[in-house]
């Protein structure tokens, strides 16, 4: 397609792409946003606001503003948010048949409009096109071109052909040499600004024949004056041509010169007007990483224009390059390392503190959470990990953990699978239920010296006199210790009391199964206040094991409109713990804390876990909250407020916690990542999070039953497998939009469609600009590929199946639309990659190019970087590229040291952050934590690994 001119960037949208539907808000109500130079909408009227509708658009830069409507006489206002007073307008000549009308505003950046309507019964909903920045004229000179000027004896030699698997990215305030495809002369680059203004492209073959487009195919817009292009006059003889343009922070461009006689151009990206200072552009501030260095890039531009002449990083001092660059690689000491960075000037005169960034190295913490304990007369905590097999310690005054006894600390019989901890205060050691890796292993317990982690057998086969333990590894063994009678408490089946000096045993209890329970099991227990009954899970009900009354049936009665257990065999109840009074109980009942309050016979919800809930639960006697796990993240919640803080690591819920993720995507505009996290246990159950990689937080967006597949296009999407809480089918969510978690979930799929198979989780994509989805429907006999229309919510088209359609897809690994080829879709198999046309009408093969062997061998995910396709493959260990023009395929990045064995997994899902130029790629291993050792960040351009 050709580049569309500026004044026609909004028909051009309108005659290529279908509308995003978008539904106005009755006056009174929060109004959905709307972006400038973004998409084509259509906007559907409130019928209840008797078909009027407002919406909102915050301008992110000064200037005029086009409103182009396809429905003339609809009554339509710009209106100030803050003081209510309506912009004016004037009103422009017709732009095309898909728009009847064009009024153009001047309005303000960061400032928040409401564009309202009122269309009534014969004006229901309206096409709009918002075209942004078209200022007045400016011809000044830049003092930015005398930099150029200068520059351009430094220059820099790229490629760039089209045939290049990935199309080389121009910088800021630097000049190239591209040479250009030997056969025709064409030519292609990228640029993406980090931040929106006018930008110069200098030229230094005059008349080049180049087009600067987005990857829809539009112009970048240029300031225009009565009509005309306003081109600058050639500021040096390196640079014969300079042409101003208004781009958009955040937003690729393609640099693309058409076929010619040229074989070669000098090519400069200046920004007109740059902000002198010092830029850490990487990493950003509070960063995490697991890695034991860091590189540091930035650029550093002094008041007058010209680059500082060196800056020191915490005092090492690094030269700054021409174009204000610096890059530095220092090793991160300790659990935050803060970098601060002086600058130099040519003077010699030096300005301290000019810049600071923090660097996080994620705190140890349980994989697999086991065991739970407070230490008496500290602020510590005992925890146990079945994953490293080895005994933790937190502090949660600094937010360090520790391992005290493992694999790698202490001497002494090793632990096998540690599930239970308590703290012995008289003999100041932890004591670990450890019942070994089978059935057939006996239960031991075992004393560790908090000191040394030097471990001692306490109780077990071969050390102790009374009844054995059982041998029961399927049982979670839980301890007390009874301060009062100096023995240590033992749940493993029934109720053991313990010697803590000679290891005998004599049990207490000899609980019978109820009717329907194959198998009698005392689990995670805790005292009453006065030390003299033990209340214990039993099965699946708690009772007090001296009474054997049941605390939950018998006691309880809920206040109406209050939770109750109306039958307790639905909940498992995992874990216990009691206020200072004894009257309250709280218990981790399914996926629920909840606290029964006796004296008054109610009982209250807590906490709704949105990962899965740990198996033990302390009442920490200082504050009254409660410590549990959620996933393998450590929790404290105040039960009179209900507020919830990670109880170690800072005042953040760390991303580093999110593990067992199946699927990712990223919002191209800010960078957020999103994570499936899926969990196969007791009850399939995943949870949607967004992972602030800047600040190293995250937050549960939605809790669904298998999510796998995720897709971001402005709002977020993602499918659902399992029929339990969300039901099968294709969901979105907002999460720009959604202050609070959960965020509201909005199913777009009918009934009928939504197979998405367990394991089939790829073959899934969304066009907002299509307003709709395609999708690859595997299971249950079903294997097709499928176009979904998002307004009708009965209508999907099936594309081809495992046996039909122009090219039968056995197999749809990934799948993408386009960019500017809303019509048309990829879709990733093992070992091709093919071209769908939407309503099944025709397909090709993209790669292997007609001829050639396939070099795919098993392709596991695809994602879109302009025009070139990138997709991971497990056989060859590797991030490939494929020109989606001539098929042919390029390595990127080799990930062969990834692997742990010729047929092991290397790689699961892959995301592109079009913006700072990097592949991020989930590796094999779905436990790994996705800020650490679970996501790879590989640079576009060199293929290098970076921190993330």
């Amino acid at each position: 397609m050709a580049c569309a001119e500026a004044s026609r960037i909004a028909c051009t949208k309108a005659e290529e792409q279908a509308s995003r539907t978008i539904h106005a808000a009755a006056p009174g109500e929060t109004p959905p946003t709307v972006y400038s130079d973004h998409s084509v909408y259509g906007v559907r009227l409130s019928a209840a606001a008797g078909y009027a509708g407002e919406l909102a658009l915050t301008p992110r830069r000064t200037g005029q503003f086009h409103f182009y409507m396809g429905t003339p006489q609809m009554d339509m206002a710009v209106i100030d948010a803050g003081t209510g007073v309506a912009a004016d307008y004037t009103t422009e000549p017709l732009a095309c048949d898909r728009f009847k009308r064009v009024r153009a505003y001047r309005l303000s950046a960061g400032t928040r409009y409401t564009v309202a309507f009122q269309g009534g019964e014969l004006n229901t909903w309206m096409r709009l096109y918002i075209e942004g920045g078209v200022s007045a004229c400016d011809s000044e000179v830049s003092p930015r071109l005398d930099s150029a000027c200068d520059d351009a004896a430094e220059n820099r030699s790229l490629r760039a052909g089209r045939t290049l698997p990935v199309a080389p990215a121009l910088e800021t305030d630097r000049v190239y040499v591209l040479a250009f495809d030997e056969a025709d002369g064409s030519g292609l680059a990228t640029f993406t600004p980090l931040v929106s203004g006018r930008y110069h492209l200098l030229l230094g073959t005059p008349n080049l024949h180049y087009e600067l487009e987005t990857a829809d195919g539009a112009c970048a817009t240029m300031p225009t004056c009565r009509g005309a292009i306003s081109s600058e006059d050639a500021p040096c003889d390196r640079f014969r041509a300079s042409h101003l343009y208004e781009l958009r922070g955040g937003t690729t461009y393609r640099l693309r010169v058409q076929p010619g006689p040229w074989r070669f151009a000098r090519v400069g990206l200046y920004r007109r007007d740059r902000e002198p200072g010092v830029v850490v552009d990487f990493p950003p501030d509070a960063s995490a990483t697991s890695a034991a260095t860091v590189t540091l890039r930035g650029r550093a531009i002094a008041s007058d224009g010209q680059p500082y002449a060196s800056v020191a990083i915490n005092g090492h001092v690094v030269a700054v390059e021409g174009d204000g660059r610096f890059r530095l690689e220092r090793e991160l000491t300790g659990r935050r390392t803060q970098f601060v960075v002086d600058a130099t000037d040519r003077e010699g005169d030096t300005t301290t503190g000019v810049a600071v960034t923090t660097v996080h190295q994620p705190t140890v913490l349980p994989e697999r959470p086991g065991g739970l304990a407070t230490v008496t007369g500290s602020n510590a905590w005992l925890m146990t990990d079945l994953a490293s097999r080895a005994l933790l310690m937190a502090n949660p005054d600094t937010g360090d953990v520790q391992t005290v006894s493992g694999p790698e600390q202490g001497d002494g019989p090793a632990f096998v699978r540690p599930v239970g901890v308590v703290y012995d205060p008289v003999r100041e050691r932890a004591i670990v239920a450890d019942p070994g890796a089978s059935s057939s292993a006996p239960t031991q317990l075992i004393a560790v010296d908090l000191a040394t982690g030097s471990r001692s057998v306490l109780s077990g086969p071969d050390r102790g006199q009374g009844p054995a333990f059982p041998n029961r590894s399927s049982v979670r063994d839980d301890l007390l210790f009874d301060a009062t009678r100096d023995r240590i408490l033992l749940a493993a089946g029934d109720l053991f009391a313990v010697d803590p000096i000679s290891g005998d045993r004599t049990q207490l209890t000899t609980f019978e199964p109820p009717p329907g329970i194959e198998e009698a099991a005392v689990g995670p227990m805790t005292f009453d206040p006065d030390g003299e009954h033990v209340f214990a899970v039993a099965n699946i009900n708690a009772v007090d094991t001296v009474t054997r009354r049941s605390l939950v049936d018998d006691a309880v009665a809920p206040a109406p409109g209050e939770p109750a257990i109306a039958d307790p065999v639905d909940e498992r109840m995992w874990a216990i713990a009691t206020d200072e009074t004894g009257d309250v109980v709280y218990l981790i009942l399914g996926w629920t804390l909840t606290a029964f309050d006796f004296s008054t016979a109610t009982s209250e919800l807590l906490y709704e876990f949105a990962f899965v809930p740990g198996v033990d639960l302390e009442r920490v006697p200082a504050t009254g909250e409660l410590l549990f796990f959620e996933g393998d993240e450590l929790l404290l919640l105040d039960p009179a407020t209900k507020t919830i803080k990670p109880a170690v690591g800072g005042g953040s819920r760390v991303a580093a916690r999110v593990r067992y993720a199946e699927d990712i995507a990223i919002d191209p505009a800010t960078g957020t990542l999103y994570a499936a996290n899926l969990v196969a246990g007791f009850t399939p159950t995943s949870t949607l999070f967004e992972i602030d990689l800047h600040a190293a937080t995250s937050r549960s967006l939605a809790v669904g039953d298998w999510i796998t597949n995720v897709h971001f296009d402005e709002r977020l999407y993602f499918g659902n497998n399992e029929p339990g809480r969300l039901g099968r089918g294709l969901f979105t969510v907002e999460p720009r939009a959604c202050e609070a978690a959960p965020c509201p979930v909005s199913r777009l799929s009918a009934a009928r469609f939504g197979d998405f198979a367990r394991g089939g989780r790829r073959g899934f994509a969304v066009s907002s600009n299509l307003d709709g989805a395609i999708a690859y429907r595997h299971g249950r006999g079903t294997q097709e590929l499928v176009s979904i229309d998002l307004a009708d919510l009965e209508s999907f088209h099936v594309i081809a199946s495992r046996n039909s359609g122009p090219i039968p897809v056995p197999d749809a690994l990934g799948a993408a639309f386009e960019p500017g080829r809303d019509t048309t879709a990829l879709v990733l198999t093992p070992d091709r990659l093919l071209r769908y046309a939407l309503d099944g009408s025709a397909a090709a093969v993209v790669h292997p190019p007609a001829g050639s062997p396939s070099g795919l061998r098993q392709a596991t995910d695809l994602a879109m970087f302009g025009t070139t396709a990138l997709a991971l493959d497990d056989d060859l260990h590797a991030l490939v590229a494929i020109d989606t023009m001539d098929g042919s395929l390029t390595t990127v990045s080799d990930l062969a040291d990834l692997s742990s064995g010729p047929t092991a997994r290397v790689t699961l899902a892959l995301a592109v952050d079009p913006i700072r130029r990097l592949a991020l790629i989930l590796k094999g291993s779905a436990s790994t934590s996705i800020v650490g050792d679970g996501l790879l960040w590989v640079d576009l351009e060199t293929g290098e690994r970076v921190l993330p």
